[in-house]
């Protein structure tokens, strides 16, 4: 498993951190930078998809509802130590008994700091929140899973949160 940390910053920023020129669903000018109206863009489009930039093929980032499907149907299990590697984490087991090992990997605050490892772990999705600012993430900490899909389970777009890549079976 890789997980991708992306740097802190914003590829749609315009003059300001809270300014957007891309995925902006709102045109109060505190959040919308760019010409004409906001573009109400409010999923992640194939072309600015990190996994897919990086990996390709049938990988992605995850959508909503993909995090809901493990948070709603997997077991988690809080690991202090994941195989002697001094990483914390949850261990999510599939009903079909498979799994996959989520660190608890912080974020990258707007200074460029690791912040929160081993106690909190924020994954990115494809939605964007309420908030132009942020996008839905899948949340844990310390032992305590976050629910996807709701407005404060959010991180602003300008910091590093991590990816956990999943493969769409190809139709």
């Amino acid at each position: 498993m890789v997980d991708l940390a992306l740097p802190s910053g914003n590829k749609w920023a315009g003059s300001g951190e809270k300014k957007l020129t891309k995925y902006c669903l709102s045109n109060r000018p505190e959040y919308w930078a760019g010409d004409g109206e906001p573009d109400n863009i409010q999923e992640l489009y194939d072309v600015d998809d990190a996994v897919i930039a990086c990996w390709g093929g049938s990988w992605t980032m995850p959508s909503t509802e993909d995090c809901e499907e493990l948070a709603l149907h997997c077991q988690w299990i809080w690991i202090d130590d994941y195989k002697d590697t001094g990483v914390h984490g949850f261990l999510v087991e599939g009903t079909n008994k498979s799994s996959i090992f989520l660190p608890a990997g912080g974020y990258v605050n707007d200074f460029g700091c690791p912040t929160q490892m081993n106690l909190r772990g924020y994954y990115w999705t494809t939605k964007l929140a309420a908030n132009p600012t942020t996008a839905v993430v899948l949340d844990f900490y310390d032992g305590i899973i976050g629910c996807v899909g709701k407005t404060d389970q959010t991180q602003s777009r300008i910091m590093g949160a991590l990816i956990r890549p999943v493969c769409k079976a190809q139709e």
